[in-house]
């Protein structure tokens, strides 16, 4: 006879078991496995959460009024739906267009990599996967873009005219400068988009290279005049003028008295000698006066070419001013009268989107929830008979008597019982 059953008694079926006694028999079965895997989920969660950076979240917010034009126009136009000015807004603003052109204006590129354990990290893990070749290596600059298309965040504000750009990074000035400039780049994206080269726009081109024109000419007459000494012109004509007569007179002179001493003296005579180098000095003063006459009204004219060139550009930029206003009051164009305005610039985060502490209470509640769904996953595979009843519908025979699980002092305990009880 098995002495391990004489003192059980018989078991009575009993099928109506509380729920609520079944479900502290099933913690208490799967203890072990429940507290374990709650308490490896709970310590890598938290682990995890001082290892990755809190992210702070800095937003920007826009103005789009559907009922007027996208762009240089200020009449009303109440077909427009908000639906699509709203989705058309967001489509722009997360652009690679737009993301890419803050990427550039930022110097993203340029900016030097995290130094956290988790960017450390993640770091060494793309180089040994592009080292692999199970990635494609990408340039800094696609980096950024790719990363801060992921990042940004647009998206209308219901019921409202209200368009929210916003930014998560580890950094909370470069979040803030993310945001706005994103903000400024979708606003002159907007603006070419839906802005076209009418006759105002010519005519304002036109005006600004006629003033570098006319400003260029006059630079080159200044420059002119300083190299030619042209300041004082009538005074030097007039001084030239005096010169060459009173040159002359000395010339015609010394030319009478030569022709007086050739009647008395011979050509070796000193007095004709000295009489002849007299008239050759004077010849050549009445030369170099006569270049510098000749010169300065060169000049002058050239001088004066250029006043005549001067003055057709000065007045080729005063009609294109003309124009260009009278075309502006006509289309009524204005860059700034666009359908969408900054209503708030972004600001550095003073905290992070969320604390840390309630970040580990959700990690703890979420390892609660996963550890009760191990043990119940691994109780549902466990074959291993719970109770009475499940011996009963296994083999298909009543049950006499059921012997929980002993701790192994009670049991050896026993061993050593039944082999006295044999051995007498």
């Amino acid at each position: 006879m098995n002495t391990h059953w004489t003192s059980v008694a018989p078991v009575v079926l009993d099928g109506g078991t509380p729920a609520q006694s079944k479900a502290w028999m099933f913690l208490f079965r799967r203890r072990y496995v429940i507290l374990g895997v709650f308490i490896a989920l709970f310590a890598a969660a938290t682990v995890l959460l001082y290892l990755v950076p809190q992210t702070y979240t800095a937003k920007s917010s826009l103005l789009v009024e559907r009922t007027r034009s996208p762009i240089m126009r200020t009449d009303y136009s109440p077909g427009l739906e908000m639906n699509e000015v709203m989705n058309t807004a967001r489509g722009i603003a997360s652009s690679r267009s737009v993301i890419a052109a803050a990427v550039d204006s930022l110097r993203l590129p340029e900016r030097p990599p995290s130094d956290t354990p988790f960017a450390r990290i993640m770091s060494g893990v793309n180089d040994v996967l592009v080292a692999l070749r199970l990635v494609p290596e990408i340039n800094p600059r696609d980096r950024w873009i790719e990363s801060l298309m992921r990042w940004v965040s647009v998206n209308p504000v219901v019921n409202s005219n209200i368009l929210t750009i916003s930014v998560s990074h580890d950094d909370p000035q470069l979040a803030a400068d993310l945001v706005n400039e994103i903000t400024n780049q979708y606003i002159k994206q907007h603006l070419r988009i839906y802005s076209t080269r009418g006759l105002a726009e010519f005519y304002r081109d036109q005006k600004a290279n006629a003033e570098k024109e006319y400003h260029s000419a006059r630079q080159r007459i200044i420059d002119f005049k300083k190299n030619a000494s042209l300041y004082a012109i009538t005074a030097s004509r007039d001084e030239y003028a005096r010169e060459l007569s009173t040159l002359r007179g000395q010339l015609l002179t010394s030319t009478n008295d030569l022709n007086r001493l050739a009647r008395r003296y011979d050509a070796q005579h000193p007095e004709v000698v000295v009489l002849r180098d007299t008239i050759a000095a004077v010849e050549a003063r009445v030369q170099e006066t006569e270049s510098k006459l000749q010169r300065l009204e060169r000049d002058e004219s050239t001088l004066a070419d250029m006043e005549l060139q001067l003055e057709t550009r000065r007045k080729t930029f005063i009609d294109y001013s003309n124009k260009y206003s009278e075309a502006a009051i006509n289309e009524q164009a204005d860059q700034d009268v666009v359908n969408v305005r900054q209503v708030e610039h972004a600001v550095v985060p003073p905290q992070p989107w969320i604390a840390r502490l309630f970040l580990i209470l959700g990690a703890l509640i979420a390892s609660l929830f996963v550890a009760l769904g191990v043990g119940l996953l691994r109780d549902y595979f466990d074959d291993h008979p719970t109770g009475p009843e499940n011996v009963e519908s296994a083999l298909g025979v009543p049950v006499l008597g059921w012997l929980e699980r002993l701790p192994a002092t009670r049991v050896q305990s026993i061993y050593v019982a039944s082999d006295i009880r044999r051995n007498e």
